[in-house]
C-alpha cells in the first residue's frame, strides 16, 4: 500500500478525467512530464540519476477546456500542481531537460492525410482464449476513423523479443474476423481462415480482412510494413514483386498483449515490444500496448475503491477489457497526435491494469523497472513430455532428457519492492503506465573511463599485460584498430 506521503505526492500532481480534453497548448507542451531524464526511460538503460520527483499525469483535462486568466481564483491552485485545467504546463514545471536533436522515428512516406494509416500487430495471434483483446482494440482504432490494416502471427508467439523468422519460407493466410468473436470460440471460426483472398462475408458477421503469418511478431511487423503487394496484389506479378523500400503506414500499434510487459525482464523478452521496436527500427513510429491480468488482488489495491483483480467474473472482465480497449485507443491517438513534441521517442510502451480502476483511469509517465530473471526452465524426460522436433544435425541420437519452459515468475509479477516512478509501481497501484523508448542498446561507460583511461585512449594494452603486452612494448607495436571487432573478439574473448 502506498504510504500517506507517497499518496499525497502523487495526488498533488494528478488531475483526472483525461479524455475530455483535446491536446494542444499555446506553449507547445501538451503532456506533463516527470523530471526523470529521457535516457532513464530508454530500454536497457541503467538509471543513475537521482530519485525522481513525484510523477505528474501524462494528460490532464476537465469536461470543458477554458483559458485561465490572471484573476482566475483556480489558477493558483492548479499552478501549484504544475498543470492548468486546460492542460497547459505552468512555468513551475515546464520541462527544462535537454532534448536530443536527432529524430528516432522518421515519418513514413504516407500522404500525411487527416486519416492516419495504421498497422496493427501482436504476438498472441488471432482472436482466441490467449488473444482475447486484439479484435476489441481493432474496432476501437477503426472507430477513430483511422485506416487500420492487421497482420498477426497465426498462433501464439509470446517471448519472441526481436526474433525474425529465418528458417525457410513463411506461409500466410487471409483471416476474416467475425464481429464479437473476441475469444475465437464462435462456431464459424474455422471458416474465417482462407488460403486465398475472398470477399468479406457480411452475412456471417465478418467485418474485415486480416493477414495471419506463420512467423514471429517482428516478421509480422516488417512484412506488414513492406510486403503489402504480396498480401493484397491483384495479379500474380504484383504479388511476386520485390518488397518496397518505403511504407504507406504512419503508425504501428502492437498488442494488446495478454499480460503486462513491465520491467526489463519482460520488456526485453516481449514479442509485443519486439514487434513495436522492429517498426521503429524501420523508421515508423510505434506504440506497444499490454494489458495486465491479476490472479489475485495486488496489495496496493487494498485502499482503492472497488478495485478487484480478475477474480472478476467473466462478464465483468469483458466489461473491464472493453473499457481498457476504448481508453487505450484514445490514449494512442493522444500520443500519436502529440508526437511532434517528442521526436526523440521511437516507441511508447503502455501498460494497462485490467481492474476496475480503468473506469476512472489515471496515467503516469514511468521508467522501466530494472529486475532480473529467475529460473525459466525445468528438467523433464521424454517419457513425461512430448518429443521435441527432429534434432539437428539429423545424425544426433534421439534425446532422452529435455528442458521445458516453466518460468518462475513470482518475483516478476509480485515484487517485494515497488520503486516509485517505475512501470511496475504504476500498474500495481492501478495506474496506466506510459514509458518512452528508443530502439537502441545503451552502452555503459562508453568513453572508456571504466578502464582508468582518459577518453579516447587506446585500450590495447590496458586489460592484461600477458595478453596485450606491457606499456613499454606498446610504443613499438602497431596501433590496435579498435574498429576491428574480430581482432578484439579474438584477443579478449568478448
Amino acid at each position: 500500500m502506498l504510504t500517506d506521503e507517497a499518496t499525497l505526492a502523487v495526488q498533488r500532481t494528478r488531475i483526472t478525467g483525461m479524455l475530455n480534453w483535446p491536446l494542444g497548448s499555446a506553449h507547445g507542451y501538451s503532456i506533463a512530464e516527470d523530471p526523470v531524464r529521457h535516457e532513464s526511460a530508454m530500454l536497457g538503460k541503467a538509471d543513475t540519476s537521482p530519485a525522481p520527483a513525484p510523477l505528474t499525469t501524462i494528460l490532464a483535462s476537465t469536461s470543458t477546456s477554458t483559458s485561465r486568466t490572471a484573476n482566475d481564483p483556480t489558477r493558483g491552485i492548479e499552478e501549484a500542481r504544475g498543470i492548468f485545467l486546460d492542460g497547459q504546463l505552468s512555468d513551475t514545471t515546464r520541462d527544462t531537460l535537454p532534448r536530443k536533436d536527432n529524430t528516432m522515428s522518421a515519418p513514413s512516406t504516407a500522404s500525411g492525410s487527416a486519416r492516419p494509416k495504421v498497422l496493427l500487430v501482436n504476438d498472441d495471434g488471432p482472436p482466441s482464449t490467449s488473444s482475447p483483446h486484439v479484435l476489441g482494440l481493432y474496432k476501437e482504432l477503426c472507430a477513430l476513423g483511422w485506416d487500420v490494416s492487421v497482420v498477426l502471427p497465426s498462433f501464439q508467439k509470446s517471448w519472441g523479443s526481436m526474433q525474425f523468422s529465418l528458417q525457410g519460407p513463411v506461409a500466410y493466410w487471409y483471416y476474416y474476423p467475425i464481429d464479437g468473436n473476441f475469444d475465437g470460440k464462435h462456431a464459424g471460426t474455422a471458416q474465417s481462415w482462407s488460403a486465398t483472398r475472398r470477399p468479406i462475408d457480411r452475412e456471417r458477421g465478418e467485418i474485415a480482412e486480416w493477414i495471419l503469418i506463420d512467423g514471429s511478431p517482428t516478421t509480422a511487423s516488417n512484412s506488414g510494413l513492406f510486403n503489402q503487394n504480396a498480401f493484397f496484389g491483384d495479379t500474380a506479378a504484383e504479388r511476386e514483386a520485390p518488397a518496397t523500400t518505403s511504407t504507406p503506414f504512419d503508425l504501428v500499434v502492437s498488442g494488446p498483449n495478454f499480460g503486462r510487459n513491465t520491467g526489463t525482464a519482460f520488456a526485453l523478452s516481449s514479442g509485443t515490444l519486439g514487434a513495436a521496436l522492429a517498426a521503429s527500427l524501420a523508421g515508423v513510429r510505434s506504440i506497444a500496448v499490454s494489458f495486465g491480468h491479476f490472479m489475485a488482488n495486488p496489495p496496493t489495491f487494498a485502499d482503492r475503491s472497488k478495485a478487484r483483480g480478475p477474480g472478476l467474473e467473466a462478464s465483468e472482465l469483458r466489461k473491464v477489457a472493453a473499457e481498457a480497449n476504448r481508453f487505450s485507443a484514445g490514449l494512442i491517438k493522444r500520443l500519436y497526435d502529440n508526437w511532434h513534441n517528442e521526436p526523440q521517442v521511437g516507441c511508447y510502451s503502455i501498460n494497462v491494469p485490467l481492474c476496475e480502476t480503468v473506469a476512472k483511469p489515471q496515467v503516469v509517465w514511468t521508467r522501466i523497472w530494472e529486475n532480473r530473471y529467475g529460473p525459466l526452465f525445468a528438467a523433464e524426460t521424454t517419457a513425461n513430455y512430448p518429443a521435441p522436433p527432429a534434432p539437428q544435425p539429423a545424425t544426433a541420437p534421439t534425446p532422452q532428457n529435455l528442458l521445458h519452459f516453466a518460468p518462475n515468475m513470482a518475483s516478476l509479477l509480485g515484487p517485494k519492492q515497488l520503486p516509485e516512478g517505475t512501470d511496475v509501481w504504476a500498474i500495481l497501484n492501478g495506474y496506466i503506465s506510459v514509458t518512452r523508448l528508443r530502439p537502441n542498446f545503451m552502452e555503459v561507460d562508453h568513453k572508456g573511463r571504466g578502464l582508468g583511461l582518459p577518453a579516447g585512449d587506446s585500450i590495447d594494452m590496458a586489460l592484461d599485460p600477458q595478453v596485450g603486452g606491457s606499456k613499454s612494448d606498446a610504443s613499438s607495436q602497431p596501433a590496435q584498430n579498435l574498429q576491428d571487432g574480430l581482432e578484439v573478439g579474438m584477443r579478449w574473448r568478448l
